[in-house]
Parts: structure tokens; C-alpha cells; sequence
């Protein structure tokens, strides 16, 4: 498990200071807006996802650790001994980080579900859950980056597949990733749309803001619009790029990446439900919260 370090991040981001990150730590201590045990690293990924806007960083931690404790389904047992659903959708989707960053030095996320995958695996709840176990482990293991594209390659997608697909959890997932998260999301590239995926698309674009609405690109197969956004080197050769990393190299390196992460998702959880416990009484009292 690799950690970035908080050093590094102010290396990289001249913007970034420690009074800031003491200022939203007094902040966390007197107003128990998140888990005490939260890194300087994590507060730093927020501050840079809200431009180093006090007040914006404020209030997206107090929506993210809130989301958090009302999800628990998706934000504990976030381990493979504990969970099965987990090991089980490891064989049916990869989520893996291309070895390059664009030229505005953005993190680029490729999505895949595998080729014949056996459906009785396929649970869409896992699949949402190991997404958010997967960039938070990204987010601590990279550290800060101008934003985040997202490469989903829709080749294998099938009818059977978005059967199975719950409006629930997609509800959670685009709540999450368009008001919540610690980092910012630049695009998102849908390869080799299909049937499968154009009933897909109708069922989630109401669920999708403005904002990511014009964020959303549908490429055809065999074209190569995608590369009127990004340059072929940073796309391997099975996505239709020039990068010589196979799928199965970068889906092998996220597995491991994931499981030598345990230890910290552990950590995370024991954090979480303390602060969970913290905010039961004032849950009782308020009569629930509000988002």
C-alpha cells in the first residue's frame, strides 16, 4: 500500500497550505462535519476540488462524510473476505487507472465489463460499491489531479446485463459523483454505444445535472471522435488507442493495487462508523437529514 504524502501534494500545488488544512481541521474537531481521523491528504483532495474555496470545501466534506454515513451499504465491509459480492464483481468488471495523464495532467479512469462473464456474478450494487472503493483508493494512491476522464467501453454490454442494472443504486452513483466527491469530473467517454447501452442511456440521463450532461460523449463503433478529446497514447490498443498496456496487465495491476489496500479500508471503516455512532443522536433529534 502506497500512500501519497502530504508533502508531495504541496509540492505539487502551490495554492495548497497548511493553514488551510488546519483551518478545515479546527473546523472537523468543533463541528463533527466528518471523522476526526480524516488525512491532510484527503482535506487537500477537496480543497483542490473546490479551487481552494473555503467555504465550497466545507460544505462538499459535510455532504461526502453525510452521504457516506446514510450509504452504508456502499461504504462498509469494503473487504473481500467479508463481502463475496466484492470477489464476485472483480470477475465481471475492471476499473483500472491508464499508466499516462492527459496533457492538462488529467487522471484517466477506463471502465470495462468482461466478455462472457457468467450474470449470476453480476450484482450492480457491487459494481457501484467497488467503483467508490476504487476511487478512493485512486484518490490517496495519486493523489490531486485537474479532474478525472472517465473511458467506459460499452463493447460486451448486453441486454441481459442492463436487466440487471438497479435504479437505486444508479440514483446513488450519479448523486454521489455530481455533488459529492473529492474530485472533479472533466468527462465521460462511452465507447462503442450499442442497443443495450442506448436503453441504458434512458434510464440514467434523467438522473444527470447540466453540468455533467455536457460532459457525457457517445462514440460510435469504429470511430475516432474519442480522439478529438484525448491523444491515442493515453487509450490502450483494446480500447481503439496506441498504448501498448494490455487489459489484462492493467486489470491484474488494479487487483493487486486493491487488495494491498485492505488495511486502509479497514481504517476508513472503523472511522466512518465512529462518526456514524456520532451523528446517530443528532440524526434522532433532526428527524433525518436533508441533501
Amino acid at each position: 500500500m502506497e500512500l501519497i504524502s502530504i508533502d508531495e501534494e504541496l509540492k505539487k500545488n502551490p495554492r495548497l497550505t497548511l493553514e488551510d488544512i488546519k483551518y478545515l481541521r479546527d473546523w472537523i474537531e468543533q463541528e463533527g462535519t466528518a471523522p476526526r481521523t480524516i488525512s491532510d491528504v484527503q482535506l487537500a483532495l477537496f480543497l483542490h476540488c473546490c479551487d481552494y474555496d473555503l467555504d465550497t470545501t466545507k460544505k462538499i466534506i459535510k455532504l461526502n462524510y453525510r452521504w457516506r454515513a446514510e450509504q452504508p451499504d456502499y461504504f462498509t465491509k469494503r473487504n473481500f473476505q467479508l463481502d463475496t459480492r466484492l470477489v464476485q464483481t472483480l470477475d465481471v468488471i475492471s476499473y483500472m487507472i491508464s499508466p499516462n495523464r492527459s496533457s492538462s495532467g488529467e487522471l484517466i479512469l477506463l471502465v470495462r465489463v468482461h466478455d462472457n462473464i457468467d450474470m449470476k456474478n453480476f450484482d450492480f450494487l457491487g459494481v457501484v460499491k467497488l467503483f467508490f472503493m476504487f476511487m478512493d483508493m485512486a484518490l490517496v494512491h495519486y493523489g490531486t489531479s485537474n479532474g478525472v476522464v472517465i473511458i467506459y467501453d460499452c463493447e460486451p454490454l448486453n441486454f441481459a446485463i442492463v436487466r440487471r442494472v438497479q435504479v437505486g443504486a444508479l440514483r446513488t452513483l450519479f448523486f454521489y459523483i455530481q455533488e459529492a466527491v473529492s474530485f472533479k469530473v472533466n468527462a465521460i467517454h462511452f465507447l462503442n454505444i450499442n442497443g443495450a447501452f442506448n436503453f441504458l442511456f434512458n434510464l440514467f440521463k434523467p438522473l444527470v445535472i447540466a453540468s455533467l450532461r455536457n460532459k457525457l460523449h457517445l462514440h460510435r463503433p469504429g470511430s475516432t471522435t474519442l480522439y478529438d478529446h484525448l491523444t491515442p497514447n493515453l487509450v490502450p490498443k483494446q480500447f481503439g488507442g496506441e498504448d501498448e498496456s494490455t487489459l489484462d496487465q492493467m486489470q491484474e495491476k488494479s487487483k493487486e493495487l486493491l487488495k494491498t489496500f485492505e488495511p486502509w479500508f479497514k481504517q476508513e471503516e472503523e472511522s466512518l462508523v465512529t462518526f456514524m455512532q456520532g451523528l446517530k443522536l443528532e440524526k434522532q433529534q433532526s428527524g433525518g437529514w436533508f441533501f
